[in-house]
């Protein structure tokens, strides 16, 4: 019993370290840019973001509003893009 014990122990070390480690500057700014979209499509759903800044979400009941979404998001981007640029 003990060694089953030590053996999933490390396991469930990574899995509650890694799961407790807070978001990448990427998804921060992902985060920021779903904020600022937010109540365009409501049937949309943001699902998740990767480590990696991709926004993913869902749509329910068609896909209306799904472009103005994306497009905000693009509009976000941008903005995020210039405020970096400039001093």
């Amino acid at each position: 019993m003990m060694r089953v014990l030590l053996r999933v122990s490390p396991i469930l070390v990574l899995v509650v370290g890694c799961a407790s480690m807070g978001d990448t500057p990427a998804q921060k700014l992902a985060w920021e840019r779903v904020e600022k979209c937010k109540g365009i499509g409501a049937s949309l759903q943001v699902t998740r973001v990767d480590t990696d800044g991709k926004i993913w979400f869902e749509t329910t009941g068609g896909n209306q509003g799904q472009t103005e979404f994306t497009d905000c998001l693009h509009k976000a981007e941008l903005e995020q893009r210039k405020q970096r640029v400039q001093p």
